[in-house]
């Protein structure tokens, strides 16, 4: 319902060490042990998939809230997957932040020897997607903090913090 209609032609979803796609590293370097952690509920993190197909995920977000898109979500049910519900930032599998006029949301992933990152703004169209082979978050804070501060994202650069 969502990996075929977006053309996410790189992502599936494993359970065993068969098909090892990456090998995860632990902050001292070493693998890990069988390159990554089974997860045994795919659901929460079975998916392997590249930075350009979750890409692919967050650009048909935003088309979809602004109406120019409804492969997989009307523009309701778009709008209502970003609209925070618990408390200001927290919405339907994504969190919502306010930075200056703009509005994104973003979604972090961590999984032993694996980190990911994204944030895109709801309007507007900019967006960045991080993907590495290390838990380490300070590699893909630093490099979305050199990617604000090229592209300036206006509030997203280490002198801003």
């Amino acid at each position: 319902n969502i990996i075929k209609p977006l053309g996410m032609d790189n992502s599936f979803y494993i359970l065993s060490e068969d098909k090892n796609p990456a090998t995860g590293y632990k902050g001292n370097g070493n693998a890990i042990k069988g390159k990554h952690e089974i997860i045994p509920d795919m659901a929460s993190g079975g998916l392997w998939t590249t930075p350009t197909d979750i890409a692919k995920f967050v650009i048909e977000t935003q088309l979809s809230y602004s109406g120019k898109s409804n492969k997989i979500l009307s523009q309701q049910t778009t709008k209502t997957m970003l609209t925070p519900y618990i408390d200001k930032n927290s919405a339907f599998g994504t969190f919502i932040y306010k930075k200056g006029n703009t509005d994104y949301f973003q979604y972090a992933g961590n999984g032993e020897g694996f980190g990911s990152f994204y944030k895109a703004s709801i309007e507007g169209g900019k967006g960045v997607v991080i993907m590495c082979n290390s838990r380490d978050r300070d590699i893909i804070t630093e490099i979305f903090f050199s990617i604000g501060q090229v592209y300036q994202w206006d509030g997203f650069s280490k002198k801003n913090q």
